[in-house]
């Protein structure tokens, strides 16, 4: 640990992106406090350079943002430095987010990759009453501070606004923390649209018409170029992370139909039991790996139209292309030509 940070995965459990420290200078000078005094009071220089490797323990981040709450006398503080992030500081991962083909893409993008900014947050979609759902979590072992999901959720309303040509709107906000006096008002206009505090999850609602829909910057070269860079940052960071690890195993052999748990099991030189022990100890399972890594390529196969479903269907592993445009549906509530035409792929 140096000066706040930690170039190792150390503390890959409890940290985040060292960017965080920038953002939150950067907001503490735009509301006229001292940014060095705030962060050597808390022993915090700014980093150099956006290195993902270099972070920040929750512990420090959360210290920060008190005194810098304190500082500005803001207890919105943490919007504020949501604000001042830009895709740049999230490295690759800010990039290939801005290249998404859709909203829902973006989304399904941000649950995989986010972890290269912080491995704190649980991110999943759900549809609901006609709601398409970006929900968020985090365990209460990791100690998150509220301006921390403050940030995160001003980052990414700014980055769907962003990509959506401002056009985007948000149906309903939930947020986990409680409201301070004034805060309510705050968030409702910023945010434009009903917030609800003290929240079990951060529930971001969006209309579930509009997921699908084509967006004006869509690049899907450019986007899988920059997924690739995230993973690889992401296997330097979690490389002895039991679900990273097989989550490479998956995507490496994702054509083959001898995938299987079993044969994971023994590339990773563990009983089949053993991993599965293992994978529940993270809340999750090979199933699940497998199911989100297909959905996740199966995704970006139909948003390239040089892909045909046939071509997708086998590289995904599906013995059969009916049981892959049912896997499909189940996951978009499209078939792939349905997936195709929202995108203006297909007439």
């Amino acid at each position: 640990m140096k000066d706040g940070f930690a170039s190792d995965s150390s503390s890959r459990g409890s940290s985040i992106i060292g960017a965080y420290a920038i953002a939150i200078a950067e907001a503490l000078e735009n509301q006229g406090a001292c940014a060095d005094q705030v962060l050597r009071s808390c022993g915090v220089m700014l980093p150099a350079t956006t290195d993902p490797m270099l972070r920040i323990d929750n512990q420090t981040i959360a210290k920060l943002y008190a005194a810098a709450v304190q500082a500005t006398g803001d207890p919105c503080f943490g919007l504020r430095a949501g604000e001042t992030l830009r895709p740049a500081n999230l490295h690759a991962m800010g990039f290939a987010l801005l290249a998404s083909i859709s909203i829902r893409d973006f989304a399904q993008r941000l649950s995989s990759l986010y972890r290269v900014i912080s491995q704190n947050a649980n991110i999943r979609v759900e549809e609901r009453n006609n709601s398409f759902l970006l929900v968020t979590s985090s365990p209460p072992s990791s100690h998150v501070c509220h301006e921390t999901h403050d940030a995160y959720i001003a980052l990414i309303f700014t980055l769907l606004r962003t990509i959506s040509g401002n056009r985007f709107r948000l149906k309903k906000l939930e947020l986990i923390r409680p409201a301070s006096e004034g805060m309510a008002q705050v968030f409702a206009e910023y945010f434009q649209c009903d917030v609800e505090f003290g929240r079990p999850e951060i529930v971001m609602a969006m209309d579930l018409d509009l997921v699908d829909k084509r967006l004006p910057g869509a690049n899907e070269e450019l986007a899988l170029s920059h997924d690739r860079t995230v993973m690889e940052y992401l296997q330097r960071i979690e490389r002895g992370d039991i679900v990273n690890r097989v989550r490479a195993i998956v995507s490496s052999e994702l054509s083959s139909r001898a995938l299987n748990k079993d044969r994971v099991a023994e590339r990773l030189h563990i009983s089949t039991r053993g991993l599965q022990l293992k994978l529940a100890a993270r809340d999750t399972s090979f199933q699940e790996i497998l199911d989100h890594t297909r959905r996740t390529n199966a995704l970006a196969f139909m948003s390239r139209s040089s892909v045909s479903v046939t071509e997708a269907a086998f590289s995904l592993g599906f013995s059969e292309v009916s049981n892959f445009t049912r896997a499909f549906k189940r996951w978009t509530g499209l078939a792939p030509s349905q997936y195709r035409q929202s995108l203006g792929l297909e007439r």
